[in-house]
């Protein structure tokens, strides 16, 4: 007997009522002799094969009397059972086949007529499936909820044992809860699903779904599916035979983008030198989602400084003291807004009401400040992603009172972009005089690079430039360069030079300010102290871009993987990195000792070598690209580490020598 699919036998059940004609001796009657055994004594040879065997041969008896029993003389009805499983075709003929083979003095075989003729089975089974109702949904934060649906559409056949499971297609959404939407029932999770009980026919069940987010790459979707079993729950959803191809829906989601904005104000402004100013700041997150890890960085301009306790909050309930901000590579002043506002440690709002905070500050001007400069803000956060986003702001520009120069200027000079730790860059300003005085034997002009270093001899003039090294000095974070300008152009006049400089490998990613001034000097009160200060004629601020992307390997110097200048940060990775190795001319090596990473993708073309003496580990999930190779050495390791579930993708060439999972 062949069964349809889904369909399995029930052990014990099977049993053969046959008759035999019953014969006298002298052939001149016949009685028909009833004969029955009882179930479970005709049972296949292995209940689970296909086709099902039954051997029948013994169950035919004669039941006494003086006569053979021949088979012409005996008639059989084979009883069993059978049950429908996951599998079977719901309110479709399906054909049940079989073939007997009788034996003896005559071997015959009879086989089922071919469909639509014969046995066929029809099953008016439940039909379940599944929609998401809510979909796609906007990430917010890293934790996201759908509403879904589960029907029965049978009007016949209640789903018993149903349960709900989820298939994430890159690993980067892990279902965390499900719970009952009409009664706020959770759902306990058994072996990889979740029992949601008997799904009645022509009913509707609603349930909410949330999942974390673990990581954006690749954009990540959820296959939520229904299946139901009339044996039970499976042990575990392993075991589950229809995994495959049981109803489901696609959750999808789309990325919130949280935004912070800045503003900003001084006061007095205009002021005297040496007064003291307050600056107002508000960050509000003007987005459609979380911001994480929010900070806010500020340079003050060369000649103002912060009076430290003076900063105070404010984010609606009235202003309340905060610490003063730390301060990062002298130039850099910043606050963790986690720690201004203790209920962002999760995340900075977006909804009103909760995601704005103001912060406020005193600060003063001094004798070395040039009137004109302004206040550069830097609001950096992470999205759901945990990939970095900034917005950049200055405050009004910070005047002095009574300021009177003979001329103004126009300065042009362009924005740079730094990548890469080692590189030295060409800088050129060009001045324009616009009138109506003259220059000075003690004008000059000042350019402020943060964390630059000046390279010696570097200065090449232009026009109506003498050619001279700079006065080098530092303030707050920033090199200052200063030229002298030659005396005597008028309106009209233009002057150029360039330079050379490096960047300090340890600033981070970011756009920082090049302030660039033309200044007179004279002479004003500060208190009752006269200061020798400078004004600005003129002042242009220009963009510094960094981009210094951790984990990204650029082989700027050789291949050594433990070389921090080989790496997009200047940082050697560790387990909290994740790691990306482009094609580059000089392939990463990892030699002497052990490398670590959190993710690590090998891109197409790029190779990894691995040394006898090199070990890496990897902390959360491993991608080998197609056309990317991993050159793993006899004696090399690999270990993947970590308390989460990893993901291992190999689409390129090369294997591990050795690899252990810990």
């Amino acid at each position: 007997m062949t069964l349809p699919a889904g369909w399995r036998y029930v052990p014990g059940s099977g049993y053969l009522h046959h008759q035999r004609t019953q014969g006298n001796a002298t052939a001149t009657s016949a009685v028909c002799v009833p004969q029955e055994t009882t179930p479970g004594t005709a049972e296949p040879v292995d209940p689970n094969a296909s086709p099902l065997v039954f051997p029948l041969s013994g169950l035919f008896t004669t039941g006494g009397g003086p006569l053979i029993g021949s088979d012409d003389g005996l008639f059989g009805l084979l009883h069993f059972k059978i049950v429908p499983s996951c599998g079977a075709a719901v309110e479709t003929p399906m054909p049940i086949s079989y073939t007997i083979q009788f034996s003896g003095r005559l071997n015959e075989t009879v086989t089922s007529p071919p469909p639509p003729n014969g046995l066929r089975i029809y099953y008016r089974g439940p039909r379940l499936n599944v929609e998401a109702i809510t979909n796609p949904v906007v990430a917010t934060q890293t934790t996201l909820q759908w509403q879904v649906k589960v029907s029965n559409t049978s009007n016949v056949a209640d789903a018993p044992n149903s349960f709900l499971f989820f298939q994430s297609q890159h690993g980067n959404l892990t279902v965390v809860s499900v719970v009952d939407a009409i009664t706020s029932t959770p759902i306990t999770p058994v072996g990889g699903y979740y029992p949601i009980g008997t799904v009645a026919k022509g009913s509707d069940r609603y349930f909410y779904v949330q999942a974390q987010l673990n990581g954006c790459t690749p954009t990540d979707t959820l296959w939520a599916r229904v299946g139901w079993d009339c044996a039970g729950y499976p042990t575990s959803l392993s075991t589950y035979a229809c995994t495959q191809g049981a109803p489901r829906d696609t959750l999808t989601y789309l990325l919130g983008t949280p935004a912070l904005t800045i503003a900003s104000s001084v006061n007095p402004n205009p002021s005297e030198l040496c007064d003291p100013l307050e600056v107002t700041v508000t960050i509000t997150n003007a987005g459609n989602a979380y911001a994480y890890l929010p900070r806010l960085y500020f340079i003050l301009p060369v000649g103002v400084v912060y009076v430290p306790g003076s900063a105070e909050a404010n984010t609606g309930g009235g202003w309340y003291p905060i610490s003063d901000p730390s301060v990062f590579f002298g130039a850099l002043r910043f606050w963790d807004l986690t720690g201004v506002v203790p209920a962002w440690s999760a995340g900075m709002p977006y909804t009103a009401g909760s995601n704005s905070v103001q912060i406020r500050f005193r600060v003063t001007t001094t004798c070395n400040y040039i009137s004109g400069a302004q206040i550069r803000y830097y609001a950096l956060w992470r999205n759901l992603c945990n990939q970095p986003q900034y917005q950049i702001s200055a405050s009004p520009v910070v005047a002095l009172t009574n300021v009177i120069v003979p001329y103004n200027t126009n300065i042009t000079v362009p924005d740079i972009e730094v990548r890469g730790c080692t590189q030295t860059y060409a800088y050129t300003v060009a001045i324009t005089n616009l009138g109506t005085g003259t220059t000075t034997m003690f004008d000059s002009v000042r350019v402020s690079i943060p964390s630059g270093v000046y390279v010696a001899g570097s200065t090449v003039a232009g026009a109506n430039f003498t050619p001279h090294e700079p006065v080098v000095t530092t303030s707050g974070g920033y090199t200052v360069l200063t030229w002298g300008l030659q005396p005597g152009h008028g309106p009209g006049t233009s002057m150029d030079f360039s330079f050379s400089f490096q960047v300090d490998p340890g600033l981070p990613s970011g756009t920082y300010p090049i302030t660039v001034q033309t200044v007179i000097n004279a002479s004003r009160s500060c208190g009752a102290s006269t200061c020798n200060v400078f004004y600005a004629t003129g002042t242009r601020n220009a963009t510094m871009t960094v981009v210094r992307p951790s984990g990204f390997w650029t082989g700027e110097v050789d291949r050594d993987w433990f070389r921090p200048f080989n790496w997009g940060d200047c940082q050697v990775p560790n387990c909290g990195v994740d790691v990306i190795i482009p094609d580059t001319l000089n392939d990463p090596r990892i030699a002497g000792g052990v490398a670590s990473c959190r993710d690590i993708t090998i891109l197409s073309g790029a190779l990894l070598e691995i040394a006898p003496d090199g070990q890496i580990d990897i902390c959360r999930h491993y991608t080998l690209q197609a056309g990317a190779t991993l050159d793993a050495k006899p004696g090399s390791h690999g270990r993947f580490v970590g308390s989460v579930d990893q993901n291992y993708r190999r689409q390129g060439v090369g294997d591990w020598w050795d690899v252990t999972i810990a």
